[in-house]
Formats: C-alpha cells, structure tokens, sequence
C-alpha cells in the first residue's frame, strides 16, 4: 500500500502537463485520436467479441457502517464455502493516518460470481476450454498496430495489485527508450499474456 494512498499517485498522474481526463464518453469514440493506445478493457470486447467471449467472475458489493472498527484491518478474505461473500473491505484502514476522525466505519462485503454480458469484468477466468479463443485473440491483437494491450483483463491473466505496478512501471521503462528513437513503435503486449 503507498504511504498516502493510491488517490495520491493518481492524482499526481493526472496533474502532468499533457494528460487530459475525458468523462462521459466512449474508448471507441475516441480512439483514432490518438498516435498509440494503452488498452486495459477487456481483450475480447475490443475485438467485439468475434471470436466469442472469454469469462470472466465480476463482483456485488454490499455497503454497510459499523460503530467504532469492525474488523481491525482493511481486508479479511473469507475461503470458507459455508460464508456467501469472499471478503469484507473496511476502508478506514486503507487510510490509517485518519482514522482517529472517525466515530464509524465504512464497509462493503463482496460477492463473486460469474459475470454476464452486461455485467463489470473484474477477474478472468482462464478454463482449460478457453485456451484456444484465447490464444486466437493474442494472434489478433499482434497483428495490431499502435496498440498496446495491458493489464489483467487486456492480458486476461489474474493479477495482484503489487505485480499490476511493477509491469506498468517496466512498461514505463519501455515506452520511455522507445520514445528517443526516431521510429516509435512498442509491442502488442509487455509481457507475455500466454
């Protein structure tokens, strides 16, 4: 967790000279504007799922506030089959150097499931049986110029928060060298999402 927070860091992102914040409107409105894209989306809908779709779980959150600290920490993950929701989420303590200025606690319990076609796409899913639609959409998306496909779901692979940072910093890395050379080009994806 960053000593302030990761309000802080995006908030520093977005206050570099150069990077607007576009609300209310589509990637694919907006997409030929632009010299190269960061895709982050789900692989499959940037394809508009032609070659099927891919699954993913997504998640329900259900807000409820406590008196005092509810559970000592910011996350408890809950394994146990018996237990309807997989964690419980108490944000105070994501903020720990605020939370004397609080009498009561925010929380949110999370329910996984399997997401439908209308539904937010949080963790992919990557069965045996998706293997070759997702090797198939890997080939198309090399094929692809001016693009760069990132994160968990523009890789479909599970990632943890502190392994996102790192292959984004490497990115970084990346894009940097690539932007002294006088012919600009970077890979469909950094690292390998097979």
């Amino acid at each position: 967790m960053p000593k302030n927070g990761y309000t802080d860091i995006i908030k520093n992102i977005l206050n570099v000279k150069g990077i607007d914040v576009r609300l209310g409107c589509s990637f694919e409105d907006l997409k030929e504007n632009f010299q190269h894209i960061f895709y982050t989306g789900p692989i499959d809908r940037y394809f508009e799922f032609r070659l099927g779709r891919l699954g993913y779980r997504t998640l329900d959150f259900e807000r409820f506030v406590d008196d005092g600290d509810h559970q000592g920490t910011a996350v408890i993950n809950y394994c146990d089959e018996e237990v309807p929701y997989t964690r419980i989420s108490e944000h105070k303590h994501f903020a720990p150097w605020e939370q004397e200025n609080f009498s009561k606690t925010v929380c949110f319990r999370e329910y996984s499931r399997l997401a439908g076609e209308n539904d937010i796409p949080y963790y992919p899913i990557r069965l045996v049986n998706e293997k070759k639609m997702l090797e198939d959409y890997i080939t198309l998306a090399r094929t692809k110029k001016n693009i760069s496909f990132m994160g968990r779901l523009g890789t479909y692979r599970y990632l943890d928060m502190d392994v996102t940072i790192k292959e984004a910093l490497e990115a970084c890395d990346v894009i940097d060298k690539a932007l002294q050379e006088d012919n600009f080009t970077l890979p469909a994806f950094f690292v390998d999402p097979e």
